[in-house]
């Protein structure tokens, strides 16, 4: 069914009859499959927002070092490094459950999906409703 605007309801100041469409319906997959997609994506987020929160300070201390045309500190380099392949490697392992929990013909269904929308700005873009049948 999806996330759905009420026809004749304002959205940015118009009327419209579009819906969100589901996950399962952008993606046909199954509501399941949905499920761990959601579950894992929002581990991955989880996991990346902490390591985003980690490098602020030491991107900062790196940009300082610059703008003084100082080198910078080799500790802080290192864990600035560090985190960046933590980061890499969080993300490698969450594509492989994914690729685990949905097996290769399914993933490659996902994968395709992101691929073409993934310079678009919008993933999930509202469409017509279809009347009922």
């Amino acid at each position: 069914m999806g996330i759905t605007m009420s026809p004749g309801a304002p959205f940015n100041r118009q009327t419209t009859s579009l819906v969100q469409p589901t996950l399962e319906d952008a993606l046909g997959i199954t509501f399941e499959e949905a499920q761990v997609l959601r579950a894992i994506a929002i581990d991955c987020e989880a996991r990346s927002a902490s390591i985003h929160l980690a490098l602020k300070p030491l991107v900062l201390e790196l940009r300082f070092a610059a703008l003084a045309e100082e080198p910078s500190s080799a500790a802080i380099s290192e864990r600035y490094q560090d985190l960046n392949r933590q980061r890499t490697q969080m993300v490698r392992d969450h594509v492989e459950g994914l690729k685990s929990a949905f097996g290769a013909t399914r993933f490659a269904r996902v994968e395709d999906f992101v691929g073409a929308r993934k310079d678009s700005g919008s993933f999930f873009p509202a469409v017509p409703r279809v009347a009922p049948r």
